[in-house]
């Protein structure tokens, strides 16, 4: 069937083939309908890159052999320099075949000619040049079409592709959403390592499994299992699952580990099957392969995707990171436990004919499948998609990918559009040297104002909306537009940008910065509706088209931000230490002006003074703490809603003041009301404080919210925050601002719980108290590098001797390891243990630990203080403790004797915690 009508899809991947005959490549698009796959072959779109015009240029053009044979035409143009915006005369030079692109560049170069915009991959030119992007919705008219059942093969030109506007379509969920298929093999092994099955490859698949959807909410799943011990049928499941792939078609292949493990194995065990691995690809005939440069296994017309390192936040308790740890600590269940080998399992079920242990081969492997299929979308990697539908990039290449990446290929597009040339990434020789500049001159990072005080009541948190990026709009920031200055750090960053034309980082950001606005105002339209709705279908399309929209949002955020983080990479394109440095330097003006700035809020509005700022955000205190202190006391809700409503009138008021002194793309905006704030002494970015708006205890950068710190000392902390930042505060202790601190009955209740939670300690058998004192630690190279002994190495040594493990290889196996500082003398990372070779707690460590936690919110407490009073109990039972005292058997009314007796028992009490301290 042939049609030359318009066709509408989804384009999924993108790449190029060269055949030999021909003088140019031949670009391919993969693409999806709702109901069809289709392919694209573009052929008249060729390589180019640009020479500065220059003496000499025509006769080398026509010599040089190599260049002769490769230059199919040439163009003459004129295009900026992205460093400087110095317009050049260039020649454009379209050749036949982009992998020869490296050797005629060098031809240019030995000659002494200057090139540009040489190293922009072929697939990348094209994506840029024709303004498509992968995961988004293109139009084609073609030039030939063939429908074979549910495949359509196209012919096309470059000129007749062309991206739909979201004016038409919204959003690329609309018209197609992405299959996702999560899959998970299973191997017949004993004790073999991964390393060792890979290696091998002989044993044999014993089961393949697969969860699909579109959503997070429904799946259909499946497992293939081997019936026989011989290779008919380990190739009978193989071609199974292939023929399921063909059907199902997924778009985003999903593995845990799967680039390690899964795939290779699947791949080696297909060869010696005999079984060509191109079926695994949309139209069956492109081979699979591992791409080193995009560290991702490449299945054209697919997204492969190993979720794994995905996880690198995420430190289970296990201190392991594989799939059941993961899922454990993400989806609250993991891997079904089972107490044989999988192999002997499934022996013992297919090979034997025991049905009870069929069962359980099939659900523990069929649930590998679904835990890795909730895993993506709990870990939020559909929004990472997102990104890379906002940018364009190629899809298939994309899971390598970093945020930065992503922002660049962004800002290459703009550059294209305004005749801004792109700059070359850097060789080895420009990072050594871009490392050794930076050394000399480091990037000057974000501005931390030093905290005023520790405990304070009544703060406005504002935060600079998109600092970053709003500085780059509002000071007019790019390369092309930067002044040629021969000192220019000595220069005031403000006055280091042209202020025309607008530059193309500051025209990017400015898009992104307003079509997130839009999109956040459609988000909130939609609450509203939501609010006031009632229809249970109506109810969920609105959800539904939330949740795109905050997928939407939450790109345009990432890549708007990513910018920053470019221009300080030493291997980017656009790296300059002078642009990065103006950016924080202008966003640090800021910051620093807000002293004065709120001398102008004290005269309009109230009192007010900053007592914090860091990168891009500001606490401002109201003086006058009533304002918030009157609305925490309130007991009647209706008076205090009332309140509370001045209360944010007044806080906008304020903010408003403050925006009319900045530029337009600059906006501070409020982020919450904090009843009581406090800072930790001595360290950026450490404060916690309690929200008058929505009653929440929020903490950032304090040990209770540090991996690195035991679950009991976390606690601990949190429960002390909470006792100082939720008392009510009453005006008869308000006139001393050091005795309101110090008489606070916040922090009477704190020290309270210390010394309960210290006694507990104390009294805890240690099978109770040994899980919660764990710490986990990473070992980040081989033990034996390590200079000095710090526990968690010198934990993992012992349990490697003790489980009898190779540590120069063991290590690799843990994310994190779990270690625990047990009873004894010496220093602490000679009593560092693993929890399974523990048998009671060193719990004076542990109580100091959480003791000195606690010193810099003014509680002064020791180990000590707390052992005394817990000799407060009766004398006479704490005498039956002490060895050979003499009993007293009558105590008479003679004060004298009285005091006497008390006297000797002191001395004696004493001398017996002397004595006890001295042994522990």
């Amino acid at each position: 069937m042939n049609s030359t009508e318009e066709l509408t899809f989804m384009l999924i991947d993108i790449d190029y083939k060269i055949n030999v005959d021909d003088i140019a490549p031949t670009i391919r698009l993969f693409g999806k309908t709702e109901t069809e796959n289709i392919l694209i072959q573009i052929s008249d779109f060729l390589p180019y890159f640009y020479t500065t015009k220059k003496k000499g240029l025509e006769s080398f053009l026509e010599n040089n052999k190599l260049v002769k044979k490769w230059l199919q035409k040439q163009e003459v143009c004129k295009k900026k320099r992205y460093f400087g915006g110095e317009e050049l005369n260039l020649i454009q030079l379209f050749g036949s075949h982009p992998e020869q692109t490296p050797t005629i560049r060098a031809e240019f170069q030995k000659a002494g000619f200057e090139v540009h915009e040489a190293d922009i991959p072929f697939v990348k030119r094209f994506l840029i040049d024709l303004n498509i992007r992968c995961l988004n919705i293109i139009k084609v008219k073609p030039h030939t079409s063939i429908k074979e059942g549910k495949n359509i093969f196209i012919t096309a030109i470059a000129q007749d592709i062309n991206p739909i506007s979201k004016d038409i379509i919204s959003s690329a969920d609309y018209f197609y959403k992405l299959k996702i298929m999560a899959f998970d093999i299973e191997v017949d092994h004993e004790t073999e390592t991964i390393q060792q099955l890979t290696t091998e490859t002989k044993k044999r698949i014993t089961a393949i499994s697969y969860a699909f959807g579109t959503n997070q909410d429904s799946y259909n799943k499946k497992i293939f299992v081997l019936h026989g011990d011989n290779d008919e049928d380990e190739r009978r499941i193989i071609q199974k699952f292939i023929e399921k792939v063909n059907i199902i078609q997924p778009d985003i292949l999903i593995t845990f580990n799967g680039d390690n493990f899964d795939l290779p194995y699947v791949l080696a065990r297909m060869e010696k099957l005999k079984l060509k691995n191109e079926y695994l690809s949309q139209f069956q005939n492109d081979e699979l392969f591992y791409s080193n440069r995009y560290r991702a296994y490449r299945i054209k017309g697919r997204v492969s995707l190993d979720i794994s390192p995905r996880t690198w936040q995420i430190h289970p308790v296990s201190g392991k990171k594989g799939l059941g740890d993961i899922s454990e600590t993400i989806l609250g269940e993991g891997k079904i436990e089972v107490n044989r080998t999988l192999g002997d399992i499934w022996r013992s079920g297919f090979l034997k004919g025991n049905k009870n242990d069929c069962e359980l081969f099939e659900s523990y492997a069929i649930k590998d499948s679904e835990l890795t299929y909730q895993l993506f979308w709990k870990l939020g990697i559909n929004g990472w998609l997102e990104v890379v539908r906002l940018t364009g990039y190629p899809a298939g290449e994309s899971p390598g990918s970093t945020e930065r990446i992503q922002g660049e290929f962004e800002l290459m597009r703009f550059l294209h559009v305004k005749g801004v040339l792109i700059p070359s990434a850097p060789d080895d020789s420009e990072v050594n040297h871009r490392t050794i500049e930076r050394r000399k001159n480091p990037h000057t990072g974000g501005t931390v104002l030093v905290p005023k005080g520790s405990l304070h009541i009544g703060v406005i948190i504002s935060d600079f909306r998109s600092m970053y990026p709003s500085v780059c709009v509002a000071h007019n920031i790019g390369g092309e537009v930067l002044k040629k200055l021969k000192e220019i750090e000595k220069i005031n960053p403000l006055e280091m940008f042209h202020p025309k034309p607008q530059s193309c980082l500051s025209l990017m950001e400015e898009t992104l910065i307003k079509r997130r606005e839009q999109t956040k105002e459609q988000i909130k339209e939609i609450n509203t509706r939501i609010s006031l709705i009632k229809g249970k279908n109506a109810r969920e399309k609105l959800l539904e088209k939330k949740e795109i929209l905050n997928k939407e949002q939450y790109s345009l955020k990432i890549v708007a931000n990513s910018m920053y983080g470019a221009h300080n990479y030493i291997r980017s394109r656009f790296y300059s230490i002078t642009l990065g440095n103006a950016i924080t330097n202008i966003a640090r003006t800021y910051i620093l002006r807000m002293e004065d700035l709120m001398k102008v809020v004290s005269k309009k509005i109230t009192p007010v003074e900053i007592i914090y700022g860091d990168t891009d955000s500001a606490f401002i205190k109201i003086k006058d703490e009533s304002f918030v202190i009157n609305i925490y006391n309130e007991k009647n809700p209706k008076k205090k809603k009332e309140n509370l409503e001045k209360l944010l009138l007044l806080s906008k008021r304020i903010m408003k003041t403050l925006n009319d002194q900045f530029p337009e793309a600059m906006e501070l905006t409020l982020e919450d009301i904090a009843y009581k704030l406090i800072f930790k002494p001595g360290r950026a970015k450490a404060y916690s404080y309690y929200s008058i708006l929505n009653d929440r205890l929020q903490i950032t950068g304090f040990e209770a919210v540090r991996s690195d710190w035991s679950y009991l000392s976390r606690e601990a902390q949190t429960k002390v925050l909470e006792f100082i930042l939720k008392e009510p505060v009453f005006e008869t202790i308000k006139e001393n601002q050091n005795d309101k601190f110090l008489e606070d009955p916040g922090l009477v209740k704190a020290k309270e719980y210390l010394i309960q939670l210290s006694e507990q300690i104390l009294k805890m058998p240690a099978k109770e108290l040994i899980p919660k004192v764990m710490i986990l630690s990473p070992i980040k190279r081989n033990p034996k590098k390590y200079k000095t002994k710090i526990p968690v190495v010198q934990a993992f040594l012992d349990f490697a001797k003790r489980e009898g493990l190779d540590p120069d290889k063991a290590w690799k196996d843990f994310d994190k390891f779990q270690w625990i500082i047990t009873p004894g003398k010496g220093i602490l990372s000679s009593r560092a243990r693993h929890p399974k070779y523990v048998k009671d707690v060193d719990r004076d460590h542990y109580i100091t630990e959480i003791l000195r936690s606690s010193e810099g919110f003014g509680i002064k407490l020791t180990l000590q203080d707390i052992k005394n009073k817990l000799t407060m109990e009766p004398i006479d039972e704490i005498l039956k403790r002490i060895p050979k005292i003499e009993e007293e058997n009558t105590i008479n009314n003679n004060k004298e004797k009285s005091k006497k007796i008390t006297r000797t028992k002191q001395m004696k009490l004493s001398k017996f915690f002397e004595e006890e301290n001295s042994n522990k």
